[in-house]
């Protein structure tokens, strides 16, 4: 596979732009506006950010999301409070009554990624549906247009409509 050179200019902006969503996340997660705390994460983001543009120079790959790809970020602290909540159940039924949770398997419908943006648009698809707890991305099935997730606790029978058309 032969990679078309990327300019420099655009590395470098890859760079700070992996630089800035690291240290953004460093912060909101750290906590902590003090001197060394930010130097650390400067650090830290620094690393990721020479680590993602080093991978995306050695596979000759870009993420490129679009902006409407983003609308499902909106809903995530709520599903990852809600996940939580209802692992944290599972895990209290473990202890106090030794009840396995009923995990599974299933796939979820979605809508094909074709082109340059695909790769893109599956890595984020991936990113956002293993977020919260309760389920995690195994892997995409591109020729019947599926993801492959494992739950810990499955949703009620209500709530299994809502992985049609994703």
């Amino acid at each position: 596979m032969r990679h078309r050179p990327v300019a420099p200019a655009r590395r470098v902006a890859s760079f700070i732009a992996w630089w800035v969503v690291l240290m953004a996340f460093w912060v909101w997660v750290d906590d902590s506006l003090s001197l060394a705390e930010l130097l650390a994460g400067a650090g830290a983001a620094a690393l990721g950010a020479l680590a993602a543009e080093a991978a995306q120079s050695r596979t000759g790959t870009r993420f490129r999301p679009r902006v409407e790809w983003l609308a499902p970020v909106a809903g995530l602290p709520l599903k990852a409070m809600y996940d939580t909540m209802v692992v944290m159940r599972a895990l209290g039924r473990r202890v106090t009554s030794g009840e396995v949770p009923p995990s599974r398997f299933r796939e979820v419908g979605l809508r094909p990624a074709q082109g340059p943006g695909g790769i893109s648009r599956r890595g984020l698809m991936i990113g956002l549906s293993s977020f919260a707890p309760n389920t995690y991305v195994l892997g995409i099935d591109r020729r019947r247009a599926t993801m492959v997730v494992h739950q810990l606790v499955p949703p009620e029978k209500n709530e299994k409509k809502k992985d049609r058309g994703r």
